[in-house]
């Protein structure tokens, strides 16, 4: 990531945190303290607000990596969209303390402290046209203006064509459970039950929140069943984390890809900031990490669908499509994409292609297309039955820079359809502890398959420390990944307290 959001709803931040953001070149977004609410405007109110504001600009402003101001979140949205009904009883009256609040007593703060960097009124807004609209414009989500929020529950949130080309999308989510390491802490063996009891309804805070969980789940899995007892309750725990990765890969990858393209006047997506990072405790969120600080799979996928170089494919109208995206400042010219079509049932490649291709600077391009059914078709032409028994597999590489690559894969049918898929035989070699660069407590582990892996999900429980990948569809035989940890841990302690998971180990009957 090259840029984070400190959200209205929570608190500034301490001044470690933009410290460690200026040294990491991180960019900062920062809201003032106000979100999704309707705020006083008496007098006293006012005066404590200007306190606040002068205060936390005084001590921000001097950091490279605050980015701009933003007066609050959704509260023009909450406003413009008759969040309750005192807003539409009292609309003139809350638009005038809307100006008041934000317009009038905050923004001339902020412009005199900090005149260097933008004011934004509100998240989401349109800029110019809301001001031209007297700060509450009538519909701050339009996609041809500043930024939006976009969140869908019941739809294919595996499928691009829902998501929106924004101009810059600040906020996207899903919800996912956390791992069962990190529940377990807060809970007793009688919660460990799937259907849900009373106790995981307690931790979700969002309505409707578990049956959209339920909900994204069935759409491409199995759910387990009522008689796999804890195992199912742990196995819902990890298809949740599957789901979550996989539909912020997808929208994420939507709007890389939009960056270089204008369709009907929308496009040119020049930033996305998906909801949200970190947790305050352990419950269902849509955040990427845990409250603790252990990874959910969505934070593992986050490495691959913002890296500087990404192969992004998609589907559209019965086609395969592979983009290009990168974030390089220079250009490439010796790019080279594989394209690989495998069957479920097997780990040798049923067809291979090959494109090469240049790259310009900070741009996205369609590098490769091909029908999928048809005589000329990649099933046809891979022996594949039926869209159910095979997957596409891209990979990207630049011969001049090893270092420069990226994989990612098109699934063309569900999981829950995919023929010739079968439980795979995992083993695993541990070696370490090394000195690198990333860590003085560095593990290579070696994972050996003899069949298509889908979603391999490795745990080092009661260890504190991340993998350099993780979740990830193994179709190679052999793959080798790293475990970092900062604690004084030997080869047995990781041995002895490491998991593997992949999907055709999931309790269903």
């Amino acid at each position: 990531m090259n840029m984070l959001r400190v959200w209205g709803g929570g608190a500034y931040e301490t001044d470690e945190f933009y410290e460690l953001a200026d040294r990491m070149g991180l960019l900062i977004w920062q809201d003032f303290m106000f979100a999704c609410a309707l705020y006083p405007t008496d007098d006293t109110f006012l005066k404590s607000v200007a306190i606040e504001v002068t205060q936390q600009v005084r001590r921000l402003q001097h950091h490279p990596s605050l980015l701009l101001w933003a007066g609050n979140n959704e509260n023009e949205q909450s406003i413009s969209g008759y969040w309750w009904p005192a807003v539409k009883e009292h609309l003139e009256q809350y638009k005038a303390d809307y100006v008041k609040l934000y317009i009038d007593t905050i923004m001339p703060l902020v412009i005199n402290e900090d005149p260097t960097r933008p004011f934004l009124p509100s998240s989401p807004s349109n800029g110019p046209k809301t001001m031209q609209e007297g700060w509450i414009s009538s519909d701050p989500q339009d996609v041809h203006f500043g930024d939006v929020h976009f969140y869908t529950y019941f739809g294919s949130e595996w499928d691009p064509s829902i998501y929106p080309r924004a101009r810059f999308v600040s906020e996207y989510g899903f919800q996912s459970y956390p791992s069962f390491e990190t529940l377990a802490n807060v809970s007793n063996y009688k919660d460990w039950v799937y259907p849900f009891g009373d106790w995981m309804t307690h931790r979700q805070h969002h309505m409707f929140g578990n049956l959209q969980i339920g909900s994204m789940i069935e759409e491409h899995f199995i759910l387990p069943s009522k008689i796999c007892g804890i195992k199912g309750f742990k196995d819902v725990l990890y298809l949740s984390q599957i789901t979550q990765a996989m539909a912020i890969k997808t929208e994420t990858e939507k709007y890389r890809r939009s960056q270089s393209e204008v369709v009907n006047g929308e496009g040119k997506t020049m930033g996305a900031l998906y909801w949200q990072l970190n947790d305050i405790w352990q419950a269902p969120s849509w955040s990427s990490i845990e409250y603790g600080g252990k990874w959910k799979m969505l934070h593992y996928y986050a490495k691959n669908f913002f890296s500087p170089l990404l192969v992004s494919p998609y589907e559209e109208n019965g086609i395969a499509f592979a983009s290009m995206i990168s974030d390089l400042i220079t250009p490439l010219y010796d790019l080279k994409l594989r394209v690989l079509v495998f069957k479920w049932s097997s780990i040798v490649p049923a067809y291979t292609d090959e494109v090469i291709f240049s790259q310009n600077p900070t741009s996205s391009q369609i590098v490769y297309q091909h029908k999928i059914n048809g005589e000329d078709g990649l099933l046809a032409k891979s022996g594949c039955s039926s869209r159910n028994s095979c997957f596409v597999y891209f990979e990207v590489h630049s011969s001049g820079k090893i270092e420069l690559k990226s994989s990612n894969i098109l699934l063309l049918s569900e999981f829950k359809a995919a023929v010739g898929l079968v439980k795979p035989h995992l083993t695993v070699n541990v070696d370490g502890p090394f000195v690198t660069a990333n860590c003085d407590f560095t593990f290579n582990i070696t994972l050996e398959t003899d069949h298509i892996a889908p979603f391999v999900w490795l745990e080092a429980t009661s260890i504190s420390g991340q993998f350099s990948d993780n979740g990830f569809i193994m179709i190679l035989p052999f793959l080798n990944i790293s475990f970092f940890s900062k604690e004084g841990i030997q080869v047995q302690d990781v041995t002895r307290n490491l998991n593997i998971l992949s999907l055709k180990d999931t309790c269903t009957e």
